[in-house]
């Protein structure tokens, strides 16, 4: 790209730049921020929590499934008596 068309937006700004630099009008509505501190730390905690929960499951089932192979190799004599 020429040095001449080489262009630097800080999002920090807004749309006045950006809509500068685009040759646009700028919008009626307000400039997003989605990823704020705010909703960092909220998309976090839910990432958390469903993590924890998938563990909890995870776990869950292997202790099941290690249970039932205990009673079926006890069953079918694997383990002795």
């Amino acid at each position: 790209m020429p040095a001449d068309r080489l262009t630097f937006f800080n999002v920090k700004d807004g749309w006045e730049p950006l809509c500068k630099i685009l040759d646009r009008p700028i919008p009626d509505v307000p400039f997003p921020h989605a990823n704020d501190g705010d909703a960092m730390k909220n998309l976090l905690a839910t990432m958390a929590a469903k993590a924890k929960m998938r563990w909890l499951q995870i776990s869950a089932l292997s202790g099941v499934t290690l249970v039932g192979l205990f009673a079926l190799s006890r069953r079918t004599g694997l383990l002795g008596s």
